[in-house]
């Protein structure tokens, strides 16, 4: 099976990185339209991210998640957001947030505009972009009745506004 896989490298079919492997996206793309459930795989594959345990591999379990449907395991992942910044995936995860299809689920969507926008402020980036994402996700948090997820965006909004000398709409978000 090594020379099979060795193989496979040399020819470009799959990407050795580490001690693990990826599919060519060309190969990939062709074996994920030939999957029966790929609900259930990405279902699978999240859980098994997930247990690794470390950042990168939550971030992996993230997309998966979503993709899966599986939107709890989504929002446990997304509300440990600024580990992801402290441990160096801030921009990892906002890329991939941007990449990531629309949701219908209200709660959900409060916690991805939640982590895009905290995470920009975290960053530094975008300051007016990450004001109009933790809005949207006030917003989403109150349809949804999340009122963690609220309760957050509203915090890192004061805080936004607080950076940007906005002090009378800082003081709003704090009552």
């Amino acid at each position: 099976i090594i020379s099979f896989i060795m193989a496979m490298e040399k020819i470009g079919v799959i990407i050795a990185l580490g001690n693990e492997f990826e599919l060519h996206p060309l190969v990939r793309d062709v074996a994920y339209s030939q999957l029966q459930n790929a609900e259930e795989i990405h279902k699978r594959a999240g859980m098994f991210y997930y247990r690794k345990g470390n950042s990168g591999d939550k971030l992996e379990a993230l997309y998966h998640f979503i993709m899966g449907g599986e939107d709890e395991m989504a929002i446990e992942v997304l509300s440990n957001f600024a580990s992801f910044v402290d441990e160096g995936y801030g921009d990892v995860l906002i890329s991939m947030l941007d990449r990531l299809p629309a949701t219908n689920n209200a709660r959900l969507a409060a916690w991805l505009l939640l982590a895009e926008g905290s995470t920009m402020r975290l960053l530094s980036m975008g300051m007016e972009t990450a004001k109009e994402k933790l809005v949207e996700s006030i917003k989403s948090a109150e349809e949804a009745m999340d009122g963690r997820a609220r309760a957050l965006a509203m915090n890192n909004l004061g805080i936004i506004y607080r950076e940007l000398g906005e002090i009378k709409q800082a003081k709003e978000m704090y009552r």
